[in-house]
């Protein structure tokens, strides 16, 4: 451990954490079960639930100490649950009014080679890290390319939640108001998270406990924004030479 917790505070408490999350997150996808939407967004939304839960799920393993395939669990279903709110926020990013008068040739919601970048950094972000994260490093290099990819993952987040609530018309922006509060909050916290990684070389354990309760305290966020856009019609004005802000 990198600090003075004991196992059994690590057990108990990482799994209360986690616990909880896993189980916020699937009492939520259950309820977006239930009152299903047909739609690509309302798929997306509860496939990235279902993930999370999973994540959450990993997580309560790694307390208990099941060893490094709870953390290769962990780490594909923290990579998974990332790809899928990206490609969720893509597609709100796209909007509903055709953005060229050319139906064959849409106006692509995201630049291509920050497509391409979102999929290196999940690449490395599968590379790690091994089974003792919270222990001090033996390959320095090797950690800090995987933290360093999950940091860029989590600037990547805040880049398309601002892209987002800036494209949204008035009536769009409070309907996804929630939401972007909401995912802001997740990926700023794993933005503070994986910096503290980079700058020791190994995970805080006592941030990492923190991380499973932060993203459940998110869904109230999400329950609010699927309650105002159940079809996730959200109107977005782009000009064909609109670009990412850094």
């Amino acid at each position: 451990r990198n600090n003075d917790m004991n196992e059994s505070d690590f057990a108990s408490i990482g799994a209360w954490s986690y616990g909880f999350a896993a189980a916020a997150f699937t009492a939520f996808a259950i309820r977006l079960g239930l009152g299903w939407h047909p739609g690509r967004r309302a798929a997306l939304l509860l496939v990235a639930t279902l993930a999370t839960a999973l994540w959450a799920g990993a997580g309560v393993a790694i307390a208990l100490r099941f060893g490094s395939f709870a953390w290769l669990a962990s780490t594909v279903a923290d990579t998974a649950r990332y790809a899928i709110w990206y490609v969720f926020l893509a597609n709100l990013l796209r909007g509903n009014r055709a953005e060229t008068r050319v139906p064959s040739q849409p106006q692509p919601a995201l630049p291509w080679w920050l497509v391409a970048l979102a999929i290196v950094g999940l690449v490395l972000s599968l590379l790690g890290p091994d089974g003792t994260p919270f222990a001090p490093p033996v390959d320095v290099s090797g950690r800090l390319l995987t933290f360093g990819a999950h940091l860029g993952l989590a600037i990547l987040g805040l880049v398309l939640v601002e892209q987002l609530i800036r494209r949204a018309d008035p009536k769009g922006r409070w309907a996804i108001k929630p939401l972007c509060i909401g995912l802001a909050g997740v990926f700023a916290f794993d933005l503070y998270y994986f910096a503290d990684a980079m700058l020791f070389g190994r995970l805080n354990v006592d941030i990492w406990i923190a991380r499973g309760v932060a993203n459940a305290l998110v869904i109230p966020f999400i329950a609010i924004a699927t309650a105002r856009n159940t079809g996730w019609t959200i109107e977005m004005h782009v000009s064909r030479g609109a670009v990412f802000h850094s």
